[in-house]
């Protein structure tokens, strides 16, 4: 009976257990939904999967987005493909190399943060870059003028006959530009005359002595149009006083700058307004702006205040529209406040001005305005500073005295020279570089004298260094010798960065445009 029930129990577990599909189908399906939204989420934080330990593993991604395209990537010397591509990789610091035939190879240490992605620009130069001629003049070269903002040049140069002849050209070229020549605008029997060109070059002042009564005469010109000296409009400075003249950033206005008042004259309606009455004994610090303004520094002190109290103020360049740029602005006196900034390292971080405030330090000897970006650059007899006009905010750049030499070409950045050493000041970073911070970096590379050049990207820089012209990311990697500059009278790297135009002079003195491939 015992046996007999054993059996029919073996017989019952044998049974076959029916699975009803349809019915965990709606189960099954939440299971892989919840599954899969939390791989995806996890990944999108930037985590991967380390199978060989069973876990997950915080990563981050490079981005490689390279001039020219198609180069190879090595991370870490290994190859992952062609540009342009992005690649997951470990937090930390990764080696990136980029590779092509013919031309120099870039390499960097680049650090990764997680769950960010490094976006970097490699700009790769031909090993060989290829010269070509764009213009050769068979005239000797006497002088040549370029714009502020490099995109005018006028060229002076003899001819065989002994007059001289005056020529523009354009250097940076777009694609409705459909004459890339020298073309003639003036000939003239001397060369004995001084040209100023308006910051954007369509401008000119021609500043000419009369051989007959042995002055000065000063003449505007259009620089894309031919003239003679009876078509060109003279400025008329018969006053008791003499004047110095300046150009306004606005191209529109020109300073005349005299011991004792500047006056501001307006090219096209031809009338001048007084903007400054100078006193004895004061210096005068000031400066212009594209939007037509001028600004002037100034000295509220008092000898028995334990800081320096100063305003500046705005005028319209036709005299009117008086208004405060910055109402108040309080520098301690003592020294030994800057010296803590000297000692010790400072975070870039926005501060507010008042008579207690111990990081404004010294007394201001110059300013410069940059209204594209609504920002003031400040230097004192013991450091420098950035006021954002928008936020009335300061940054200190440098607890030393500075010099500011040439705002980057997007206007996120500086160049400024300070105790003989050059450095560039970021204070509006790339929200696509994570890496990128606000303040002060070395560029140990050159030096002021190298007429260092910020290049369009504004990423590089250009210079000139034991008569070689290098190309340089603005950290200082990837220095490039480039070519001798033996001859070569002037450089400009064009817009796109695909090659650069040299002014030079053939054997015979004969002036030359020729073109350098660099990619």
């Amino acid at each position: 009976m015992l046996y007999l029930t054993i059996q029919m129990k073996k017989k019952k577990s044998a049974r076959k257990i029916h699975f009803d599909a349809p019915k965990h189908i709606p189960i099954i399906t939440s299971v892989l939904v919840i599954i899969l939204s939390a791989t995806l989420f996890f990944f999108a934080k930037g985590y991967t999967i380390d199978f060989s330990n069973r876990a997950l593993k915080k990563t981050g991604v490079i981005t490689v987005n390279s001039k020219p395209i198609t180069t190879e990537i090595y991370i870490d010397n290994e190859m992952i493909g062609k540009t342009n591509k992005s690649k997951a990789v470990d937090i930390g610091t990764h080696n990136v190399m980029i590779k092509k035939e013919k031309y120099h190879t870039w390499q960097k240490d680049v650090r990764v943060l997680p769950e960010t992605s490094t976006i970097i620009t490699p700009w790769l130069l031909l090993q060989k870059p290829e010269r070509s001629t764009v213009w050769e003049s068979k005239s000797t070269y006497a002088n040549h003028w370029v714009n502020e903002e490099q995109s005018i040049a006028l060229i002076l140069l003899q001819e065989t006959d002994g007059t001289y002849t005056l020529w523009r050209y354009k250097l940076q070229t777009s694609m409705l530009d459909f004459f890339d020549k020298p073309t003639k605008i003036w000939t003239t029997p001397t060369k004995d005359f001084e040209i100023s060109l308006s910051p954007n070059g369509n401008l000119a002042l021609l500043n000419l002595l009369d051989p007959e009564t042995n002055t000065k005469n000063i003449y505007f010109f259009n620089t894309a149009t031919q003239f003679t000296i009876q078509t060109l409009q003279k400025l008329d400075l018969t006053r008791d006083r003499e004047y110095q003249t300046e150009w306004a950033k606005d191209n529109k206005h020109l300073l005349l700058i005299s011991s004792q008042d500047i006056l501001s004259y307006n090219i096209n309606s031809q009338l001048t307004y007084s903007i400054l009455q100078k006193e004895v004994e004061t210096e005068y610090i000031w400066d212009t702006d594209k939007n037509s303004n001028f600004y002037i520094l100034k000295d509220l002190s008092k000898n028995d205040d334990e800081v320096y109290t100063y305003s500046i103020e705005k005028y319209g360049l036709d005299g009117t529209g008086e208004a405060y740029l910055i109402n108040n602005i309080s520098l301690q006196k003592d020294e030994k406040y800057i010296q803590y900034f000297r000692e010790n390292p400072f975070n870039y971080i926005p501060f507010t001005n008042s008579v207690i405030s111990t990081q404004t330090v010294g007394r201001i000897v110059d300013f410069q305005v940059n209204s594209d970006i609504a920002g003031v650059f400040i230097r004192t007899t013991t450091a420098s500073y950035w006021y954002d006009i928008l936020s009335r905010t300061y940054m200190m750049v440098n607890p030393y005295p500075s010099e500011i030499l040439a705002f980057s070409k997007n206007n996120r950045h500086f160049l400024f020279d300070s105790m003989n050493s050059l450095n560039t000041y970021t204070f509006r970073k790339y929200s696509e570089n994570p890496i990128e911070k606000t303040g002060t970096s070395p560029f140990p590379n050159a030096k002021k004298e190298n007429n260092v050049k910020w290049i369009d990207n504004s990423t590089y820089f250009s210079y000139t260094k034991e008569n070689t012209l290098h190309i340089v990311e603005k950290d200082g990697d990837n220095d490039i010798s480039l070519i001798p500059m033996d001859n070569i009278l002037f450089y400009n790297i064009e817009a796109g960065k695909n090659s650069i135009t040299l002014f030079e002079k053939d054997t015979e003195g004969n002036f030359i445009v020729n073109q350098l491939r660099v990619q």
